[in-house]
């Protein structure tokens, strides 16, 4: 992990995802060594092996402070035969592969959903259509929609039409909570706000286009996209100066920008 921060623009938010002994082996390190990691995502992991060692390891634990904003989430496969069920394989003391291993998965789940100090954010879905194979894909997609459900952000036509929402803020707010839920400055897609601004001249308010385009600019200062809509903005205004301004800017960072053909019509009239 030092070797690839060091190498790569990781973020400090770290997720470890395992299926089966993969599965095994993020229950063993959250309760080993649960600062190595923010979240845990462990599908239809081994744990009876062992004689459901970490079952039991899990049942002696306080789940307090050094749990305080961590995450998992327990993917359940059905691996039982036919005509049981979640209830009655309880009662199964066969030790087999198809009843010891949903059994032990379901008495790690009752551990961890009856633990009273509750400073470790837990989900557990049985995929009574899924096996053992088939589970980790969709466990997955459910793993993330759980841990990260900070991140989705919604606009309606409310947002866009009342004149009293503040979108502006509303959106800077989203990613102050979303940076802080990660650790590290997350900022704004360019893209993302460059439509939203785009959208406000649609709509005729350009004031708040003039915000969304302010905030690209200071955020990717070197991105010539940037400057070119803000040029689009002055040139819808009819500042022609403005609009030439921010057009040579847009040129400056990128020879082929789009602001070169807008440039040379402003420059013929």
């Amino acid at each position: 992990m030092p070797y690839i921060d060091a190498k790569y623009p990781s973020l400090s938010y770290k997720t470890f995802v395992g299926h089966s002994l993969g599965g095994l082996l993020v229950m063993d390190t959250l309760l080993e060594k649960p600062e190595l990691f923010n979240a845990y995502v462990s599908i239809d992991p081994s744990v009876w092996l062992n004689y459901q060692r970490i079952v039991k390891k899990a049942k002696n634990i306080k789940f307090g402070e050094r749990y305080k904003n961590k995450s998992l989430f327990i993917g359940i496969a059905n691996t039982m035969n036919n005509g049981v069920d979640t209830t009655s394989v309880k009662k199964d003391t066969t030790y087999n592969t198809t009843s010891i291993n949903i059994r032990s998965t379901l008495k790690l789940n009752s551990i961890l959903k009856n633990n009273k100090q509750k400073k470790l954010v837990y989900k557990s879905q049985y995929y009574e259509n899924d096996t053992h194979g088939s589970v980790p894909l969709i466990a997955t997609y459910d793993a993330f929609r759980f841990i990260f459900n900070f991140y989705d952000f919604k606009l309606d036509s409310n947002d866009f039409l009342n004149e009293k929402t503040d979108i502006f803020n509303k959106v800077v707010n989203h990613y102050k909570q979303i940076s802080k839920a990660y650790g590290v400055e997350i900022k704004p897609d360019k893209d993302h706000i460059n439509g939203l601004g785009h959208n406000f001249i649609y709509i005729k308010n350009y004031q708040k286009a003039k915000q969304f385009f302010e905030l690209n600019i200071l955020n990717y200062p070197e991105s010539a996209d940037v400057f070119d809509s803000m040029g689009d903005l002055y040139l819808t205004l009819d500042n022609k100066e403005k609009a030439i301004e921010h057009f040579k800017k847009s040129i400056a960072l990128n020879k082929d920008s789009v602001s070169k053909i807008k440039l040379e019509n402003l420059l013929k009239e």
